[in-house]
């Protein structure tokens, strides 16, 4: 059964969501002038961009492992 737009649309959106929250991580410990924890920075910025990059194939209906 094909999905509908509508469900299409909320798995983007929470795909985007998640990688909106990942920057928001990212962006606060940025902040964090003594001991910038860097290393999770760039962590949680790569999650962001992988989490961005999977809503382009959920919105174009293509499967792929989680």
């Amino acid at each position: 059964m094909r999905p509908t737009d509508t469900e299409i649309f909320h798995k983007v959106k929470q795909w985007i969501n998640f990688g909106d929250e990942d920057l928001r991580i990212a962006r606060h410990a940025l902040t964090l002038l003594s001991s910038c924890p860097t290393r999770l920075i760039a962590y949680h910025a790569q999650q962001c961009a992988e989490k961005y990059l999977k809503a382009y194939p959920v919105f174009h209906q293509i499967d792929f492992p989680s």
